[in-house]
Parts: structure tokens; sequence; C-alpha cells
């Protein structure tokens, strides 16, 4: 199997709006407790908590993407959030190693609405601004007082 790609992933989500100024509330441990599930059904990865990685509290998500068909690789978490007082979600990413690769975020309302970023292309060096603003999405208002995944 080919290694793809390493990326190191750090999330954060900025809170209401109507604050002066964007309060950004970071998520450290989203990669932990419980660990992200991989999507058995799209290419094999590998998921580890790294400190080495870190660039906000104490460890980053890091995934191992092996190349495969199907040319992604799914990444899921299980929660439960009301999201409806979020601004918007944070990231900070890089490609650790491989050739190009895009990132996208999702959330899943419980009522199965799905809800995606815009692609992020990432480069080797960190990328802390990759911003998304789920709210100009039709659905968002509906399905944001219960969100069930994270993806």
């Amino acid at each position: 199997m080919r290694l793809a790609g390493i990326i190191c992933l750090v999330l954060a989500l900025v809170g209401c709006g109507d604050r002066a100024a964007p309060q950004w509330v970071s998520l450290d441990g989203f990669e932990r407790d419980p660990m992200w599930a991989h999507d058995s059904a799209d290419d094999h990865a590998e998921l580890t908590c790294q400190t080495n990685e870190a660039v906000e509290g104490v460890t980053a998500l890091v995934v191992r993407a092996h190349a495969g068909s199907r040319g992604k690789v799914l990444l899921r978490k299980e929660i439960e959030l009301d999201a409806s007082g979020l601004d918007g979600l944070r990231m900070s990413a890089r490609l650790v190693d491989g050739p190009g690769a895009t990132l996208a975020v999702a959330m899943r309302g419980a009522d199965g609405t799905w809800l995606e970023s815009p692609p992020f292309t990432l480069s080797k060096s960190w990328q802390h601004e990759l911003t998304w603003d789920p709210r100009t999405l039709p659905a968002w208002a509906k399905s944001a007082p219960h969100i069930d995944r994270l993806l």
C-alpha cells in the first residue's frame, strides 16, 4: 500500500456572533477521548495523536493516509453538539508528507442533513486560518441545534 500523505489537523470553533470580535474556543482534546473513527469503506488511514505536531493545546490529530482506489479518507467522530451559537470553524492543518491533498470538514445533523465546507488545498507549511462559516448553508438553522457527527 503506497502512502498517500500525512496530515496534521487542529480545530477551533468560534462562538456567538453578537460579540465585537470573534471568540474562538479551542477544541483542545477533540482528537482524543474518544478518538476519531476511520471509515473503512474508503482508503486506509492510521490515526494518532502527537504532541510534537501541536500548534494549539497538547496534541494534534495526525492522519497517515494510504493511496487506494477510492482516492479519499473519511474520519468521523460521534458527538452531541448544539451548534446553534456557532459562527464558524477555524482549522490549522499542514501536509506533512506526500503529494498534494485537500481537506474538507463536515457536520451531520441528527436528521441526516449533511453540512460540508468547501475543500481546502493543503501545503507543507502550517495553514492556521482555514475558516468556514456554516451559517451560509440553507439547512444550517434547522440542523445546527442537533449535530451528531463531525467528519
